[in-house]
């Protein structure tokens, strides 16, 4: 047989009907208990009822599977390490401390709120969009949603409140998106995704202008696709097309261990649609390259799927690394790698002169004069707008993560770059400072009792900024 359905008997908990394709390996099926369980592959012990442990690297003819079988899995959740320093929350620092004034308001939870708050406060470190928002708001724009948003985002860059509530805004949403308005048994609000809500989120933003015709959501977040996709059994009939996106969906499998592996998955991959020359449903290979790159970028980590024994949305918890510097040259066309390597290799040289510096091989003098001479050049060259990637980097600026083991429970809270060592952790209400090496910690490696990283939003690093500073 191609698969069997057996039961894993986890301490006192047993997980039904898990499904044992043959043709996958062991490595995946412990994947596939990871996100069951929380128990990470290597503290796994898999046992099979006469024919004991599973071994990585074996075939699974070795086993004597049937349907219903109940194998054993023995193994603990790894112990989460709380962070080394202390949190420090805000309102204990000293007032000389720029922090005491430099940060907005944290918002009260109405209710599992948490999802929305959350996802407002990633929303408010992009700067051109809290202010296209508030001017959207003061000019009293048509779309409820975002003009209230814009209320919001106003009130807190003013940074003068402690705790504001957010429940004019919500019934507004709950109004434009009954989903939001979902009660449960006992009759209070439902938890939601944070990532349906940034989404939706998005859509209303959509009706607010940009600064330079289109709106708001198309001017800093969308990028472009160059797509070729053929089909598998008739490779003639292929076409080439452009897609735009707002956000790049990373999808968790048993070979994802970064980020830029899932993307690079995400890349190349394999779509089911209608044949035009076959007349039936077929096969397709899609791969696509960036040709236009978003002034900011959205990630989202996939890691809900809808678990049918059990009737929730479970999490998967196999941990993902992202980096504080991500860097998408290579998933780039070749036109646009070819605009983009100038502006590198000016941000190389320029690294490496002031290594140079540093180590004396060069005077400062010199130094003033090249500082004069590139911005004779920057003037004479064509002015790239302020809403364009130049360069292929980026830089984390924002993380909603997700506490718990399930879509429909848990707790969200927002981590937002303040500068290179802190960051500021939103929790509803609470507001505090964490080291920017806790942001390290939201790879899934803790398990499902600890924040994993859900969405995060990185803002483009441009050739001038990376003059300016090329670390």
């Amino acid at each position: 047989e191609m698969g069997y359905k057996v039961n894993v008997k986890w301490g006192k908990e047993i997980f039904k009907d898990v499904e044992i394709s043959t043709e996958d390996s062991i490595e995946d099926f412990k994947g596939k208990l990871f996100s069951l369980s929380g128990v990470a592959p290597e503290r796994q012990k898999v046992v099979v009822p006469r024919s004991g442990q599973l071994k990585d690297g074996t075939s699974w003819d070795k086993y004597k599977l049937k349907n219903g079988l109940t194998i054993m899995l023995v193994g603990s959740v790894a112990e989460i390490k709380a962070p080394e320093t202390k949190t420090i929350f805000v309102e204990d620092l000293p007032d000389v401390t720029p922090y005491a004034i430099n940060y907005q308001p944290g918002l009260a939870n109405t209710g599992n709120t948490c999802y929305l708050n959350s996802t407002v406060q990633a929303l408010s470190v992009i700067p051109p969009l809290q202010n296209s928002l508030i001017k959207y708001a003061r000019e009293n724009g048509t779309d409820k949603v975002a003009n209230l948003l814009g209320g919001l985002m106003d009130i807190l860059k003013r940074k003068g409140e402690s705790i504001f509530s957010l429940s004019m805004f919500i019934s507004a949403l709950r109004t434009q998106h009954p989903q939001f308005a979902e009660r449960g048994n006992g009759g209070g609000y439902m938890q939601q995704d944070a990532e349906e809500c940034f989404s939706l989120l998005l859509q209303s933003i959509s009706q607010v202008p940009g600064s330079k015709g289109a709106n708001i959501v198309q001017e800093l977040f969308e990028g472009e696709y160059l797509v070729n996709s053929t089909c598998v059994e008739n490779p003639e009939e292929t076409e080439t097309f452009v897609e735009a996106f707002t956000k790049i969906p990373v999808h968790i499998d048993s070979d994802t261990a970064f980020l830029q592996s899932g993307i690079k998955n995400r890349m190349s991959e394999h779509i089911s649609k209608n044949s035009s020359t076959l007349g039936r449903e077929a096969v397709y290979q899609k791969s696509s390259k960036i040709s236009k790159l978003p002034f900011y970028l959205n990630l989202q980590f996939v890691r809900f799927f809808w678990r049918q024994d059990k009737n929730v949305r479970a999490k998967i918890c196999k941990p993902v690394g992202f980096p504080f510097k991500l860097d998408l040259f290579e998933f780039c066309t070749e036109d646009l790698q070819q605009k983009l390597a100038p502006n590198r290799e000016a941000i190389l040289a320029e690294e490496e002169r002031r290594l140079n510096i540093k180590k004396g091989h060069e005077s400062a003098e010199t130094e003033e004069k090249k500082d004069e001479d590139e911005e004779m050049k920057d003037t004479e060259e064509a002015v790239i707008e302020a809403t364009e990637n130049d360069t292929g980097f980026y830089e984390l600026l924002a993380v909603i993560s997700h506490q718990g083991r399930s879509a429909d429970g848990g707790h969200y809270v927002a981590w937002v770059k303040q500068d290179e060592q802190n960051w500021l952790l939103y929790d509803d209400n609470k507001v505090s400072v964490v080291p920017a090496e806790d942001i390290k910690k939201l790879t899934g490696h803790g398990g499902a009792d600890w924040h994993i990283a859900y969405l995060c939003i990185y803002g483009s690093l441009t050739k001038d900024k990376l003059m300016a500073n090329p670390k």
